[in-house]
């Protein structure tokens, strides 16, 4: 057809006012209705077009490609209707970590889109009026049904095709033996996969109960951080080769084992961008000892304080029981905030420098953490927070925009936070109040200078060190909101990545 009109319209690209005047006055009733004929069957190619356009609009590679059967695959490989599980429960009776697993129902129902249903079991109310948290931010779209109806819904409803449960080393144990019974009760073509959410890989009197899981390929984990992940994979590598044939022959090493970063978009958070000195530091977490190093920073706040007191908007101790803000400088005093519950003895010293804030429910929580400067991981010397359990603290601070103070060592264990858009880098021969007074006062010369009387704190001689420090002092404490949303943002992708990998059935 196009050939056709092409051939009787022998100069198509001539307009009117351009064409001979000869040719204008000798074919003006064939021009002119050859032209209509032209124009409508461009018309007609154009819709096609944008048509087409509109079709491959949500794959970007199949509109520039002309390979169509891969781009038809590769777009049904991606449709939320091919979910392998789209009947997912999603139950704890721990009475805490509901804003870690409410987290990932939150991404599983971005992901699924409506095409699948999430059902939640819970002891509710939450604790500190958590429910008030989960209705503003919508993380989950339903009911929320008593845990002691689990195992009759899914016993009775064999649609149900993954289990999700939120902290493994309490819900496994609690459920393990009916639910492996209901498991067992079912036929092939309609066995259901158990997802769990392990917080801490050195609690291992759960472990065991994954075994008959393994044996019988469903069962997967999604720790909240990769170190806690690849705590497990080394223990199921080393079980894996057990002379034990119970364990080498389960199958634990090829348990898959995914990362969910728990990691809420809260609302109304405040840009500090602008800010100039720093001058509040929190320490999130229960007051104990045995998991942060509560007397360690104690002793060296201290000790800096009676450095120089004045860098830190006090006044030098003298015979008074505790420092006291100085109110002739310009700049406010230091404040180190305690956010979270339980008791611990306080120095005297610094009874007018740290303030506690305890027992507050989640948005007194997240209002006091936002205003925060830094955060302060204060961990002990144990090695559980860098090599088996994920700390609340790094997501806590990671949602509320606030940056963390971090060794090397912590950036590779929760590598999320590897990224200078969310976390200050510091050299590890730092202590934490080291490098608070560092970046508070914008000098580092404190430290490093070679001081006789503080050797074995001081490191001036050593070139590593001060390039580490200055590199620090580059950078500063300081973090743009907008740095944080995109750090949270490749988050939040990432999750959805695991998640669909999970319900479309992949290991």
């Amino acid at each position: 057809m196009l050939l056709s009109a092409a051939t009787r319209f022998r100069f198509p690209w001539f307009p009117p006012a351009m064409a001979p005047y000869s040719l204008l006055q000798s074919q003006r009733p064939t021009l002119y209705s050859s032209r209509r004929k032209f124009f409508a069957i461009a018309a007609v190619l154009l819709s096609i077009l944008i048509a087409s356009s509109l079709w491959y609009k949500d794959d970007t590679l199949c509109q520039l490609s002309i390979r169509i059967p891969t781009c038809t695959s590769q777009k049904a490989a991606a449709s939320p209707q091919t979910f392998v599980h789209q009947n997912i429960v999603v139950a704890s009776v721990f009475g805490f970590h509901f804003d870690v697993w409410l987290a990932l129902v939150w991404t599983i129902q971005r992901v699924l889109k409506g095409h699948g249903h999430v059902q939640v079991y819970g002891d509710v109310p939450f604790a500190y009026d958590f429910d008030t948290i989960l209705d503003r931010l919508g993380l989950y779209h339903g009911s929320i049904k008593d845990p002691a109806e689990l195992m009759n819904d899914i016993r009775r409803n064999t649609a149900i095709d993954l289990v999700i449960f939120g902290t493994c080393s309490v819900d496994l144990r609690h459920w393990h033996d009916e639910l492996l019974a209901a498991w067992d009760a079912r036929d092939d073509d309609h066995k259901f996969q158990l997802a769990c959410t392990p917080h801490h890989q050195a609690e291992l009197g759960w472990h065991p109960l994954i075994t008959p899981w393994a044996r019988r390929n469903s069962i997967r984990l999604l720790p909240i951080s990769k170190h806690v992940g690849g705590a497990f994979r080394k223990e199921f590598k080393d079980l894996g080769g057990s002379l034990d044939p119970k364990l080498h022959s389960a199958g634990l090493g090829l348990v898959p084992i995914d990362t969910h970063v728990p990691i809420l978009d809260l609302p109304h958070l405040p840009d500090k961008s602008g800010r100039h000195v720093l001058i509040n530091a929190v320490i999130q977490g229960s007051f104990a000892e045995d998991r942060r190093s509560y007397p360690y920073t104690f002793e060296n706040l201290i000790r800096s304080l009676h450095e120089n007191p004045t860098s830190w908007g006090y006044r030098p101790l003298g015979d008074g029981p505790s420092f006291i803000p100085d109110t002739t400088l310009v700049d406010p005093p230091f404040k180190l905030h305690l956010v979270g519950s339980g008791w611990i003895d306080l120095p005297p010293q610094l009874k007018n420098v740290v303030e506690f804030h305890v027992s507050l429910n989640y948005s007194q929580y997240y209002d006091v953490m936002a205003e925060m400067d830094v955060c302060v991981p204060a961990f002990g010397p144990s090695d559980e927070y860098y090599a088996l359990q994920a700390s609340s603290t790094v997501a806590m601070c990671l949602e509320v925009n606030v940056p963390i103070l971090a060794t090397p060592r912590m950036r590779e264990a929760y590598t999320h936070i590897d990224d200078d858009r969310v976390s200050i880098a510091y050299p590890s021969v730092m202590t934490e109040i080291d490098a608070i007074i560092a970046l508070r006062t914008q000098s580092a010369a404190t430290f490093l200078a070679s001081d006789p009387s503080k050797l074995g704190r001081t490191m001036g001689s050593n070139a590593a060190v001060q390039q580490a420090v200055e590199q620090m002092m580059a950078k500063g404490w300081v973090r743009s909101k907008k740095g944080f949303e995109a750090t949270k943002s490749e988050i939040w992708a990432a999750n959805e990545d695991v998640v669909k990998k999970i319900l479309l059935g992949l290991p």
